[in-house]
């Protein structure tokens, strides 16, 4: 800076100083150490009122005019901050591309934590304008903020996403994010309380059955051992008495005063390979085998008395890997009843198109010649049942309505 002040520079020689040295040695360190926006301009405002003139320009033109490219008639000076958000894709997506190497496993690494960090269902650098939970500063949060800056995405092929296991079932940082009671420092709290019970969706934290929180869950009682959870755990500590608070204050908006859900989770859909933490109980609906618990992986096998029907004992002392899903179980004289709640993934998986169902929209005439039709039925006659067809086209719909209404016209007669 002194030297351009004190010394005397041609249009060219400025140019010249421009490119070749001030732009180099700024952001060379850019790509490893972002700065802000704010402090780009900043850094720049006060270089180029002592460059510009020297290069032939009013040094207070428009800043359109000032960053425009020559081609269309503007200055072609550079902007800071987009010269460094560039330099940062395309570094990342270096990285990206080379996913065998040491710094490409780093960065997907780095994703990954970071997308578990912060709780959310998408992918953070895809989805740039989903809100987040407040965090330090962060590289990689650094390359979102330019994302959304610019209005664009980076895709990324397979990104490391925590999965949904159960139908309703919701991630925990888009419930806080959602309510508008929280301030930031809630969040906090909240979000390090979550992470303390390693837990994402609202499955982590529920019972078997999906109707309540498990017991331990309000004040962080029982510790996560590996030999409970099947994932890689967080390094966080226990927080303090007042973020419990608040972790129950979060707690009590999901739930009534008797501790039932207000929306309880649904069947499960997701098989125990999937889960983030080894369940009490598993069943296999295809061999009709019931597991239990014991340390890590392993499971025991409960003696199958009947269809459905286990015995509440385990008489083998091998222990062995479980297949199937969760479940819960219900003591029934001296017998273990599973409680069917999964949807194995035959049910969750798409249907081909030839085989979707469509949705028959009915018009008003249509409800009416249905409505008369059904009261021209004779009350000593039994009633025709209505028929549901899961046919999607219209004209096979409509032989079965006028088969009704003929059925119906006949009996009256």
């Amino acid at each position: 800076m002194q030297l351009l002040e004190t010394n005397y520079f041609s249009r060219p020689e400025a140019w010249t100083y421009y490119t070749s040295f001030y732009l180099p040695s700024i952001l060379y360190p850019l790509t490893i150490t972002p700065l802000s926006r704010n402090q780009c301009e900043k850094m720049d405002q006060r270089f180029l009122r002592t460059l510009v003139p020297r290069c032939g320009y009013n040094r207070n033109m428009a800043r359109v005019i000032r960053y425009a490219p020559r081609c269309i008639g503007g200055a072609g000076f550079k902007q800071l901050y987009l010269e460094q958000g560039t330099l940062l894709l395309r570094t990342m997506i270096k990285w990206l591309n080379s996913p065998t190497s040491t710094l490409g496993q780093m960065i997907i690494m780095a994703i990954s934590w970071t997308q578990a960090f912060l709780g959310t269902s998408e992918c953070f650098l895809t989805e740039v304008n989903q809100p987040l939970p407040p965090v330090g500063p962060s590289y990689l949060l650094d390359v979102r903020t330019f994302l959304r800056h610019i209005h664009g995405t980076l895709r990324i092929r397979a990104p490391i996403l925590s999965k949904r296991l159960r139908e309703h079932d919701r991630f925990l940082m888009e419930i806080a994010l959602a309510q508008s009671q929280w301030t930031q420092r809630h969040l906090i709290q909240i979000n390090s309380c979550r992470r303390y019970m390693q837990a994402q969706t609202l499955a982590d934290i529920c019972t078997a059955s999906g109707n309540r929180f498990l017991a331990h869950v309000a004040n962080g009682a029982a510790l996560v051992t590996r030999q409970t959870i099947r994932i890689s755990t967080f390094n966080q500590t226990r927080p303090g008495d007042g973020a419990w608070k608040t972790w129950r204050r979060f707690l009590r908006t999901l739930c009534y005063d008797s501790g039932i859900l207000r929306q309880g989770l649904g069947p499960w859909t997701a098989a125990i390979s999937d889960l983030r933490h080894w369940p009490q109980y598993a069943y296999d609906p295809g061999l009709d085998r019931l597991y239990s618990h014991v340390s890590g992986p392993e499971y025991k096998v409960h003696d199958r008395l009947s269809h459905g029907e286990f015995s509440i004992h385990t008489f083998h002392d091998i222990s062995t890997t479980a297949t199937g899903y969760p479940i819960a179980v219900r003591s029934i004289n001296d017998r273990l009843v599973p409680q069917l709640n999964m949807l194995p993934k035959s049910l969750t998986s798409p249907c081909p198109p030839s085989l979707v169902r469509a949705t028959l929209v009915e018009n008003r005439w249509e409800h009416e010649l249905i409505a008369q039709a059904q009261t021209l039925q004779p009350r000593d006659t039994c009633q025709l049942p209505r028929m549901k067809v899961w046919i999607g086209w219209y004209q096979h719909t409509y032989q079965v309505w006028n088969l009704e209404l003929q059925c119906a016209i006949h009996a009256h007669r």
